[in-house]
């Protein structure tokens, strides 16, 4: 038996670079904890996602003395943020697209921004699912640039495969927490962990 702690996965995927060096090489089973209000098990899977942001350029321009020579790379985010939303009914039930714009270019609003990014999560069910929304993706991102006059480039953070549940080992784990009960914690240790 292994212990890890491991680091917060909140959007960070701590554990796929404990993988990639080789942390769980010689494992057959692992088990994993995470905080939450209640005590249980985690019976489902996870979704296969990928994060990844797309970073627009244009030419900045004064926004009222010479719009015509600016080419808005906040336009472009815009429309691929509202080419992912129409995107959305295409896809499949189960699948999720989330984006937040991580870069309006400047806050100047009588400025055409120069550039802007946006930093999209898709997830799926299977990573296959995941991959084919992520080229649908490009597509938009490609799209938006070329309505836009302006050029994009896509920057992949990181891609995670979904989560294989052990039905056996869940079932163990759940008789154990049955018969042994939830830690009880002193005031002293609630309070260190707020």
């Amino acid at each position: 038996v292994r212990f890890y702690g491991c680091p917060g996965e909140e959007g960070g995927s701590g554990k796929t670079f404990m993988v990639r060096e080789g942390l769980f090489d010689d494992v057959d089973a692992a088990a994993t904890w995470h905080p939450e209000a209640f005590a249980g098990m985690f019976n489902v899977s996870t979704l296969a996602n990928i994060q990844a942001a797309w970073r627009f350029k244009g030419i900045a321009a004064h926004a009222a003395n010479s719009p015509h020579l600016g080419r808005s790379a906040l336009d472009a985010v815009t429309l691929m943020t509202t080419g992912t939303n129409f995107l959305n009914e295409h896809i499949i039930e189960k699948a999720r697209v989330h984006y937040a714009i991580t870069d309006t270019g400047g806050i100047s609003p009588n400025v055409v921004q120069a550039q802007a990014e946006v930093l999209y999560l898709i997830r799926a069910p299977e990573m296959a699912d995941a991959q084919q929304i992520y080229a649908r993706i490009e597509k938009i991102a490609q799209g938006a640039a070329m309505m836009t006059e302006t050029t994009v480039e896509c920057r992949f953070d990181k891609a995670c495969s979904s989560y294989l549940p052990n039905r056996t080992l869940e079932a163990a784990m759940y008789r154990a927490l049955q018969h042994y009960g939830t830690p009880a914690w002193t005031e002293e240790e609630r309070e260190v962990a707020r």
